[in-house]
């Protein structure tokens, strides 16, 4: 799935075409691990699911999620409502190289503010 920035500002337009660019090129040029906030094991992150009684029932929204692991441990989890939210499309292929793509699991290349749901959450 792609979206794309609502044609009524089309400095808000160039805004976000000029972030994508930036990101695209920037996961192209040192890779989804070299940056500064990659984990292997994302701890934290489903720390704060297990905390709000997250479940694989759950709808899980993870905005600015590109090639980040937390997809993949919700997977194994079980989690069967998942969403990534980013604007660099490079990054949203790396995780899908690494998890291949799931009917449960939707990317988008998007902000989250220009976003919305194909379904109830």
């Amino acid at each position: 799935m792609s979206e794309q920035p609502s044609s009524s500002s089309s400095s808000s337009s160039s805004s976000f075409d000029a972030r994508r660019v930036h990101w695209d090129d920037r996961y192209a040029t040192i890779g989804a691990t070299e940056v500064s906030w990659h984990e292997d094991e994302p701890a934290m992150s489903l720390q704060a699911l297990d905390a709000v009684g997250a479940s694989p029932s759950s709808s899980i929204i993870d905005v600015g999620g590109g090639s980040s692991h937390l997809v993949d441990s919700l997977l194994d989890r079980g989690f069967d409502d998942l969403t990534v939210l980013d604007v660099s499309q490079t990054a949203l292929d790396d995780a899908r190289r690494r998890v291949g793509d799931r009917p449960h699991l939707r990317r988008a290349r998007t902000r989250v503010l220009l976003w919305a749901s194909s379904g109830p959450l």
